[in-house]
């Protein structure tokens, strides 16, 4: 038996701070090495993995900068332009986030459309539960609570649908 392991790491720099993320993951490959198709598949098939686990622990770390956990915070931590030290921080953001802010690195407001590799993910899972394009749709509806093909769906619904197929396969 083979065993894969892949590892992504992005590191994210704002105002002068970095945050890096790191995911890594272990894999058996249950094809023989001489089927060289096979392996590829499953290896791809982990990065995607990788790659969208790190994708939603990016969005998960930006969602919590944008709504922090309570508004009932201890007097000692630095509010608007005030640091740790009392002194001015010019460089600190003066006016609130917006709660009503739309996904990152979408200009024109509206949430950004799910990765080729989601797609292509959520097209292997569908084939490995050997579902046809209408169940696959169907499965679409019951997760996201609307109808769609995969090609409309957005990077959070996709995962949604993701591990909505890996919890049938678990």
């Amino acid at each position: 038996m083979l065993k894969a392991t892949v590892s992504l790491s992005r590191k994210l720099s704002q105002d002068y701070n970095s945050t890096g993320f790191t995911v890594s993951l272990d894999g058996e490959i249950p094809f023989p090495p001489s089927d060289h198709e096979g392996v590829l598949e499953k290896v791809s098939e982990l990065f995607d993995l990788a790659e969208e686990a790190l994708n939603r622990e990016i969005e998960e770390s930006r969602d919590r900068e944008i709504d922090p956990p309570s508004s009932k915070t201890s007097p000692s931590i630095p509010t608007n332009n005030e640091s740790s030290n009392g002194h001015a921080n010019p460089a600190r953001r003066t006016e609130p986030l917006s709660m009503n802010r739309p996904d990152y690195n979408s200009p024109n407001g509206k949430a950004d459309q799910a990765t080729p590799k989601q797609l292509q993910f959520l097209e292997t899972m569908a084939r490995r539960n050997k579902l046809t394009d209408q169940q696959l749709e169907l499965r679409i509806k019951e997760v996201i609570g609307r109808p769609c093909t995969i090609h409309q769906l957005t990077k959070k619904e996709a995962g949604k649908v993701i591990d909505s197929l890996n919890a049938v396969k678990g």
